[in-house]
């Protein structure tokens, strides 16, 4: 019964298949760069250091980014604070501490790397991920949520803990860079620095309720942190990934994210220092990074300079626009694109954080 309705059906299909599908991804080469806002969130502060800034862009239009500062990196005072950059405004508001390491009467914990996402969709919320501890061994994590766009925020979440064949470990949330969504899935490029450098991933299925520990298969000689995932039109998901080896790592899911390959040195060099990614509405990748490796033997880089790049695999980059350059620290990026434009962060020498605005055509 109604089987002549068949080929009509598969027809509209795939008529309806072959209008949603994207256009051809422009070659790396061909991309053009402009610079059309560079300064910095702030003149003056009550802390002296920052570092590990990262950038959402929320309902609205208005753009919030945040960072830890204090007296230098790990010491008590740090605290996570924030600033706004309101849709149309020609700057950003003063910064405001949003989370503390007050743990009780104790002696406060430094805050470590903050990390924003604002969940698609039109009720989704705007999430900071952010650690305490006084080593990096101990951290914990914890996650506030905002309904508002930043304005105002939840009391922290603890993330909890889980068991591994290494030990039982706090959940981190997102260690440095945002998470990407497949579905309903939010799955948090995360890693633990405290047994051995080592990479895994932390997936939800609930907005953020709870979290699965997902492991990364890698050999004893790669050291590797802080991913950043590339989400690619079929599906597919790519990691790179610092490392204390001199290039960037790469795994990959073809499963949304559940689990993942093992992982594998890539060509890219890395100064063992975090980078960034972003997939662009075309189709492409943009990557920020120090494109500078290490010396054998030495334990860090130059962080300088610090470059802008394009992929059309996740392997292959074409550096297209330096940010900074000269002696200095430029590093810790992070790049989100709205609007049509990229919207890139970074820590300036330890003392500011700089913001980018990039047209790409």
């Amino acid at each position: 019964m109604y089987k002549w309705l068949l080929p009509l059906l598969a027809a509209v299909v795939a008529v309806s298949c072959k209008d949603r599908t994207p256009g051809p991804v422009p070659s790396p080469e061909e991309i053009s760069c402009k610079v059309v806002c560079n300064e910095f969130l702030y003149d003056t502060a009550s802390f002296p250091s920052c570092h590990a800034a990262t950038i959402a862009a929320v309902p609205g239009g208005d753009l919030v980014a945040a960072f830890f500062g204090g007296s230098w990196e790990g010491c008590n005072d740090v605290c996570i604070w924030m600033c706004r950059k309101e849709k149309g405004a020609a700057g950003w508001s003063e910064p405001v501490a949003v989370a503390t390491g007050q743990v009780g009467d104790s002696i406060p914990h430094p805050c470590w790397n903050p990390v924003l996402y604002q969940v698609p969709g039109r009720k989704g919320e705007l999430l900071l991920f952010y650690k305490t501890g006084i080593y990096i061994k101990d951290w914990v994590g914890h996650l506030m949520r905002s309904g508002d766009g930043g304005r105002s925020w939840t009391e922290p979440e603890p993330l909890g803990r889980y068991v591994c064949d290494q030990g039982d470990f706090a959940f981190l949330g997102a260690i440095k860079n945002k998470p990407v969504k497949a579905g309903r899935r939010i799955i948090a490029p995360s890693s633990d620095e405290s047994v051995r450098w080592q990479i895994h991933f932390e997936v939800s299925e609930d907005g953020g309720e709870h979290w699965t520990y997902v492991r990364v298969p890698s050999a004893d000689t790669i050291v590797s942190i802080q991913p950043a995932i590339l989400k690619y039109r079929d599906g597919l998901l790519q990691a790179l990934c610092r490392t204390k080896n001199g290039y960037l790592s790469t795994t990959y899911s073809y499963d949304g994210g559940l689990s993942w390959e093992p992982e594998q040195l890539t060509d890219i060099p890395n100064n063992n220092s975090g980078i960034d990614c972003e997939t662009l509405s075309n189709g492409l990748f943009a990557m920020v990074y120090n494109p500078a490796g290490k010396e054998r033997g030495k334990e860090f880089g130059p962080r300088t300079p610090l470059v802008l790049a394009f992929s059309s695999d996740g392997l292959h980059w074409h550096d297209a626009l330096t940010l900074e350059e000269g002696e200095g620290e430029f590093s810790y990026p992070s790049v989100i694109e709205a609007d049509g434009v990229l919207h890139i962060i970074y820590t300036w020498n330890r003392k500011r954080i700089k913001y980018v605005r990039v047209e790409v055509v």
